[in-house]
């Protein structure tokens, strides 16, 4: 499927999948796979994925180094910060890259729904 949502320019969401997400324990579509695409980035870079409520409410905070630019991926279990399983309903991430070198940040952002 392809990534729908806003992005600028260093860092592309390529993919994501599946949307909607079921992480109810079974085994089907439990982890949802976001392929990012880091473009024109020097050096050790950070990954951040932040998940939101609609209402605004933080979720999930994942952070991650990254190499050089070039794809990575990252999955995202249907869990909450503390371990719990998020209720259905629509989410709001927001992916980032920040470089150590200068204050650039690059994001992409869209929403992922839950169902079970």
């Amino acid at each position: 499927m392809l990534a729908a949502g806003d992005v600028s320019p260093g860092i592309r969401l390529a993919t994501l999948g599946p949307n909607p997400s079921t992480p109810n324990g079974d085994g089907v579509n439990d982890v949802t796979r976001f392929q990012v695409q880091a473009l024109a980035f020097l050096g050790r870079s950070e990954l951040h994925f932040r998940l939101h409520t609609l209402s605004g409410h933080a979720v999930r905070t994942i952070r991650r180094g990254l190499g050089c630019s070039g794809d990575t991926g990252l999955n995202w279990d249907g869990l909450d910060d503390e371990g719990r399983r998020c209720t259905p309903g629509l989410y709001v991430y927001r992916i980032s890259v920040r470089t150590p070198q200068r204050e650039l940040t690059s994001t992409a952002t869209g929403t992922i729904a839950i169902a079970y």
